[in-house]
């Protein structure tokens, strides 16, 4: 993947750095988790199986209280893919474990969603057997590639995005056998919030702003709709009155004609900046400012 520094109008190419240790990319991984990958760190080398000595590379909250598992490929025999699966299981099946460790390091306060944990899997290289397992296992692991170059620039390629519309459900595997597990929330849980207008504002909106790009994935928790690549740039809201879009901040909400306004510091939200559509002639000035929101998460 070349990767160019422009200068003074004329391209330089950016050698590939040699592979970087494993935990060297960890430590990294962890140190800016937030920024890159849009989940919250909560601990290193956490314990899985005491018995076993297994232990969880990183271990994160997204975004969308969603449980987080970071692990990062050693060689590329390594079965990456069955650990997922297996700390993901391991994870489902020992809650106050997680829920004791994010609190102690991310506040009491934090909400925690199990009805959609995932595993992030990070490597300079994967086989053909990684790839075709994670296309069949999309719904709850991503698959990242990662390219150091010279000069401290990092690339993070996503090999396998989510579903684009949300999942119906979340497979997961137990006693050697698939289930699907509901989903805790769905697209009708927020329209019921809504009125025939700001359900109508909903569906226009949602429509063309899926649309903006095809890695937009789109996710359903208690409180809003989340829009995301690698992290959420959009979170709708639906009311009777309105339909409230938070973003992602952006230099180009600083324009008065967006009318974008600052959430209250004390809802400690990421996306800590909203627009309130009442009508349907606000769609097209709310879709120039998601897609800013959306092209600053990239």
């Amino acid at each position: 993947m070349p990767l160019f520094a422009i200068r003074d109008g004329k391209a330089k190419k950016l050698d590939i750095k040699s592979a970087y240790k494993d935990k060297n990319i960890q430590a990294f991984v962890e140190h800016n988790s937030e920024e890159i990958l849009g989940v919250y760190y909560i601990a290193s080398d956490f314990p899985a199986n005491n018995s076993y000595g297994y232990v969880i590379d990183s271990l994160g909250l997204d975004e969308n209280g969603s449980p987080t598992i970071i692990l990062y490929k050693k060689t590329e025999n390594d079965n990456i893919i069955n650990q997922a699966v297996y700390y993901l299981d391991w994870l489902t099946m020992n809650k106050p474990s997680f829920e004791e460790a994010a609190r102690r390091a991310l506040g009491h306060d934090i909400q925690i969603s199990w009805s959609c944990p995932k595993a992030i899997l990070i490597a300079n290289k994967y086989n053909k057997f990684d790839k075709y397992a994670v296309s069949r296992l999309s719904d709850f692991i991503n698959l990242y590639k990662y390219y150091w170059y010279e000069e401290d620039m990092l690339y993070l390629e996503n090999i396998y995005p989510t579903a684009k519309l949300a999942s119906s459900g979340l497979r997961l595997i137990e006693g050697g056998r698939d289930k699907i597990a509901p989903p805790a929330y769905s697209l009708e849980d927020h329209l019921e919030k809504g009125s025939d207008l700001t359900i109508n504002i909903f569906k226009s909106l949602r429509l063309r702003l899926l649309n903006l790009d095809d890695s937009i994935s789109e996710r359903f928790t208690r409180d809003y709709i989340a829009y995301y690549t690698t992290r959420n740039f959009a979170q709708l809201r639906l009311s009777k009155s309105f339909v409230t879009v938070f973003l992602f901040p952006c230099q180009a909400m600083n324009d008065p004609l967006y009318g974008v306004e600052s959430v209250p510091e004390n809802y400690s939200y990421t996306l800590d900046k909203r627009i309130r559509l009442s009508s349907l002639e606000d769609i097209d000035r709310a879709i120039k400012i998601i897609r800013h929101s959306y092209l600053a998460t990239l």
